[in-house]
């Protein structure tokens, strides 16, 4: 170019996004352009003809401009689970140059199902009327997760139900568990329960959260079987007698 001549800053593009593919947790959603989008202003100013990204779906947070060519959004807490979400910016999308995208840009991102991240009892030996405690990395619906839940031990299905709290603050570990486990405010994140028959003695049971177990953030369903095993205490019998 001649001296003094600007070089044409070319096409406009998407330079960085974040997050995309499979993610543990997503905080917040940002993406940068190439070129300058909006005028150096105030926030509200930036974003009063609305942002050039579409998020599906779509959730309540906050879209701001960290200077003048990276978008965030943001909620309150994080980016639900359990979900597939795909973001957009059409195209035509013009910056402040007035480049405009020559084609549409679109990434997806998926926040993980359900996980097991707590369980009781495990090993043992332990009483044939155990309450049983699970807790997850989201927020799940017990009555509706109580259904994908199987204990197994003897050649045979345990029927579960839900415990109750009479049954919660008799049993001093899964008490202190359900205490702790109610600081979670976003929703309830545990479930407790009990077999409805008595356990047999000197038994190992498997405890299984099934493939297809659902949250109650987003549709995305578990892939495969979650479990724990513990064992009961063994039957009581005489080891050795003696009469002389």
């Amino acid at each position: 170019p001649k001296a003094g001549a600007q070089k044409d800053p070319g096409g406009l593009k998407v330079l960085r996004f974040s997050p995309s593919g499979d993610v543990k947790m997503a905080p917040k959603l940002s993406v940068t352009f190439n070129q300058p989008m909006v005028a150096v202003t105030s926030h509200k100013d930036s974003i009063a003809k609305g942002v050039p990204v579409k998020l599906t779906p779509a959730l309540k947070g906050q879209w701001r401009w960290i200077g003048t060519r990276t978008l965030l959004f943001e909620t309150k807490h994080r980016f639900p689970m359990a979900t597939n979400f795909t973001a957009t910016v059409p195209a035509g999308t013009k910056s402040k140059l007035g480049k405009a995208l020559p084609g549409e840009h679109t990434w997806a991102f998926s926040t993980p199902p359900l996980r097991l991240s707590g369980r009781y009892p495990t090993s043992g030996p332990h009483k044939l009327t155990p309450v049983f405690f699970v807790s997850f990395d989201q927020k799940i619906d017990p009555q509706a997760l109580i259904a994908h839940i199987t204990v197994k031990g003897g050649n045979r299905d345990w029927a579960i139900r839900a415990a109750t709290k009479k049954e919660i603050e008799a049993d001093p570990v899964v008490k202190r568990w359900n205490a702790a486990a109610k600081v979670d405010k976003r929703g309830p994140r545990h479930l407790a329960f009990v077999t409805k028959e008595m356990l047999a003695p000197g038994t190992t049971y498997t405890v299984s959260v099934n493939e297809g177990a659902p949250s109650a953030e987003g549709p995305r369903k578990t892939t495969e079987a979650q479990t724990f095993t513990f064992r009961t205490y063994d039957p009581f019998k005489i080891e050795w007698s003696n009469c002389s």
